[in-house]
């Protein structure tokens, strides 16, 4: 479940293995797999996936479907 809101954005860190201090609204690109790094905000002591999963599944369009229909 995504938080409805973040009041604050934070610092980005970037990495496989999360920040270890942190505050709400801090970001962090999980780079764990780094053929699919996934940018997660801290809200509540949880980190979140900054992006609903249906804009992520944008990704797996191809390039020419979304720029140019026609091709």
């Amino acid at each position: 479940m995504f938080p409805d809101t973040v009041d604050n954005i934070g610092p980005a860190y970037v990495g496989p293995v999360p920040p270890a201090y942190v505050a709400p609204g801090d970001l962090w690109a999980d780079t764990t797999d780094p053929l699919a790094p996934v940018l997660k905000v801290y809200v509540a002591g949880v980190w979140y996936p900054a992006v609903p999963p249906a804009a992520v599944a944008l990704r797996a369009l191809p390039v020419r479907t979304m720029t140019n229909p026609d091709e």
